[in-house]
């Protein structure tokens, strides 16, 4: 009985957790926010309608739609972010064959040429990437897609609440649907938007954007975003600090945190359950196994403690059963206070949880 009922919990847990795959049911079934009738009679185009494609336009299975071009010049430099004072990742030459995954907002004049930047990636939407400015890239002349809110969704039990949207692409206005996360004192959706994303066009503004329903207004708040599977990407309440939940573990899940203002990394590591975002104090988790002893991924004060709970807290008897019953083993994760603004660590406590 015991085995049954773990199943069934992490069965559902698993359908509840990651939201990143766009639902295409749920494409026609928008309800208008100011009448609340279905706006699925509107001109709007779906994704499911036959695209057709320009020269170097791919769409990806699965995946949304880039750009192949080539780089037009040598010693080109490939940015962290699209801007002059952005890092240098690597260099280009002419002729490298690149992928265009997406389109600055900000209009540069650079070089007697005015334009925005491209985010790409050299030779398929997998490899290493970054911002070039557009005058050196072939076919480099592409307009911003900006995306607009049309209503959320009805949030349905062990699903993902969808936020529908349009944008306007080659002139034709189609219908998007996006995931957002809400933390439960903020007053805004957030949602990360990129490549990966079905919906996603390389004329698109990639990064992490804030709605807010009262205004729906839509805000694009950084370039930071991921191109991995995300369960979510929510922001602290003043905006400094985006952070973003990795893959669909139902254990600890991978979560990184970075600054908005320059786009530095400020924690990559892991969580579980609840980051208990409070201002801009979050809570992560360490597990204590051998994956992560052999990988240095534990320090001292964590090894300590964690060798002293061991022995201060034996397995629970109960745990030790199911465990058995189960087949999952039983795994001892730490879980810390972390203040993003001063990176100072406090240890809350230890808890034995189930490991697959």
């Amino acid at each position: 009985m015991n085995k049954i009922f773990i199943f069934c919990i992490i069965v559902l847990s698993f359908f509840g957790c990651s939201n990143k795959k766009p639902q295409l049911d749920l494409i026609n079934e928008a309800y208008d926010q100011d009448n609340n009738k279905l706006a699925g009679n509107t001109e709007i185009s779906t994704i499911e309608e036959k695209e057709q494609l320009n020269i170097g336009e791919e769409k990806l299975e699965y995946w949304g739609t880039v750009y192949n071009s080539f780089i037009n010049d040598d010693n080109v430099n490939v940015r962290s972010y699209p801007s002059l004072n952005a890092d240098i990742l690597f260099k280009v030459n002419k002729n490298t064959k690149i992928v265009i995954t997406g389109v600055s907002k900000e209009i540069d004049d650079i070089d007697n040429y005015t334009g925005n930047w491209l985010n790409i990636k050299i030779e398929n939407p997998w490899g290493d990437g970054g911002w070039v400015f557009s005058k050196y890239i072939k076919n480099g002349l592409i307009t911003a897609s900006e995306i607009k809110i049309i209503a959320l969704l009805p949030k349905e039990e062990h699903r993902g609440q969808g936020l529908i949207g349009s944008q306007k692409i080659n002139g034709i206005e189609r219908q998007i649907i996006l995931s957002p996360h809400k933390m439960e004192n903020q007053d805004f959706y957030t949602f990360a938007y990129d490549w990966s994303i079905d919906f996603f066009h390389y004329s698109n503004i990639p990064g992490s954007y804030a709605w807010f329903p009262k205004t729906n207004e839509l805000k694009h708040i950084t370039y930071i975003g991921t191109d991995m599977e995300s369960g979510w990407s929510v922001f602290t309440d003043d905006f400094k600090y985006v952070l973003q939940d990795f893959g669909t573990s139902t254990g600890p899940r991978l979560l990184g945190v970075w600054r908005v203002e320059d786009g530095k990394e400020i924690f990559s590591g892991t969580y579980y359950h609840d980051i208990k975002l409070n201002g801009n104090t979050i809570n992560i988790a360490y597990v204590y196994d051998n994956w992560n002893i052999s990988h240095n991924r534990l320090d001292d004060e964590i090894l300590i403690y964690c060798k002293e709970f061991k022995k201060n807290n034996p397995e629970p008897d109960d745990m030790v059963n199911i465990s058995e019953e189960t087949g999952f083993g039983l795994t001892l994760i730490i879980i810390c206070e972390l203040n993003l603004d001063t990176g100072i660590r406090s240890i809350i406590n230890g808890q034995y949880i189930y490991a697959q």
